[in-house]
């Protein structure tokens, strides 16, 4: 496969955090500060965490919107389950 073909089939495939990943994270939410950043880009919805150090990760993809919405509630839902730390910031 040529690379061209190659991330066009990641670019249109969805992007989706394994459970193990989702344990990791809701660990790694007691001993350090992330953030999770929800956006739409050239027809695709995305989740990107951001750590403090500013490596940034995509954690979620898709270029549909109800299967992103799926995923997404899925995620949240199994990092809560798992003891994940989350705060909210009051953005209005």
């Amino acid at each position: 496969m040529k690379v061209d073909e190659y991330l066009d089939s990641l670019l249109n495939n969805d992007i989706v955090v394994s459970d193990d990943e989702i344990k990791a994270l809701a660990d790694l939410s007691h001993r350090t500060k992330a953030w999770i950043r929800e956006f739409y880009s050239d027809g695709k919805y995305f989740m990107m965490i951001k750590f403090n150090d500013e490596d940034e990760e995509i954690l979620l993809a898709s270029c549909n919107k109800d299967r992103y919405g799926t995923l997404s509630k899925e995620f949240f839902r199994k990092f809560v389950e798992y003891g994940g730390n989350i705060e909210l910031d009051n953005i209005f």
